[in-house]
Formats: C-alpha cells, structure tokens, sequence
C-alpha cells in the first residue's frame, strides 16, 4: 500500500470511536489491496454477518441494487416499492421452515422475477430504435423469462424430493393377512385370483 493511501485511511478512521475504528480500518486496508488486513477482515465477517453483507458479500442483494437502480435511478420511492413487494414473494416462497437450498433458490426466484419484470418493460418501451436492438432486447427478455421458469420449477423440484414418502404399513400388513387366511369371507373374483398365485 502506498503511502498516499495509508495517509487517506488514517485520516478517514482518524475521528471514529475505538469500536468503529477497529471495524473500518481493517476494511479498508483490505479496499484498497492490503492483504496483510485481511485476516481481520475475515475475523470481522464472522463476528458480523450484517458487516460482510454492508461490504458487498450479499450478491443476491448486489443484483437486485443494480436492476433497481438501472430501472428507477434516483426514485427511492419507486426503488422502496419494489423492494416491498420482493420481501411479500420472498416471505411467500419460503414457508415455514426453509432448507439452506430452498433459500438460496427462492433469492434467486425473486432476482429472476425483478430482472425478468425489467426485461418486460424494456421491450414494451423500445419506442424507435434499430431492428438489431429490438431483437437483442427481446433476446434479454427470453433469456430473463427462461431463467425465471427455471427458477420456479428447480425450486419445485427440490421440495418434491424434499416431501416425505408416506407408506401405509397397515394396508399392507392387512392385505397380507388377507392372503394368508383361507378365502372363504372374500369376494369369489378376489378369493380366486389368491388362490391362484
């Protein structure tokens, strides 16, 4: 790290309080390329998972600031919104007690939903432009549709597999208790096709 860098953080974390600074300094340090900050950097992350998320290791969230920044740019009202309704699909997806995979797959049902959404409005509002351009917006909105449909039915998938196999252990106990006794209270087609295997 250079000099002129190492002057920049010391002046930046210079009036912070001894809790702030031991935070921010170390990131810093790591910001701009020191790797000796970063075993500090990774106790950080364990200590505070809200931090690690701040620093940019919530990619799902990273993704869903940069779509509604591209659609809405400075109206946080409409960016706020957004991210309201994406919480109500996300609380609806996720159920009572979600696995680590269901998670992950409904963050990325809720990305696809949003950039698919975007890639709707896109097309919609071309306006004028080239014949190439049309078709390369439509190509992204295709290309946004299918990963959403894909999404949606690998997050089904996984909570098919995930249902439990239910055996009704009484009705087969039954039906071989049936076959071992004599015929006689049984249905004639029934008490035939028995005797017979």
């Amino acid at each position: 790290m250079t000099n002129k860098r190492k002057a920049r953080i010391d002046a930046a974390v210079a009036n912070l309080d001894p809790e702030s600074r031991r935070v921010m300094e170390p990131w810093l340090r790591a910001k701009y390329g020191d790797k000796t900050a970063l075993p500090a950097v990774r106790e950080l992350f364990n200590e505070r998972r809200e931090f690690r998320d701040f620093c940019g290791g919530d990619l799902a969230k990273t993704a869903i600031d940069t779509l509604l920044a591209l659609r809405f740019g400075e109206q946080l009202a409409s960016q706020e919104a957004v991210r309201h309704k994406m919480a109500e699909l996300r609380a609806e997806l996720m159920g009572e007690h979600p696995s680590a995979l269901e998670r992950l797959l409904v963050e990325r049902v809720v990305v696809c939903w949003l950039h698919a959404y975007h890639a709707d409005e896109q097309t919609c509002n071309m306006g004028s432009i080239t014949l190439p351009w049309a078709e390369y917006r439509q190509r992204n909105q295709d290309r946004a549709h299918r990963r959403y449909l894909s999404a949606m039915k690998t997050l089904g998938t996984v909570r098919r597999l995930a249902l439990p196999i239910k055996l009704d252990v009484n009705l087969a106990a039954t039906v071989e208790t049936k076959a071992a006794k004599p015929a006689g209270g049984l249905p004639s087609r029934l008490a035939g096709a028995m005797s017979s295997n």
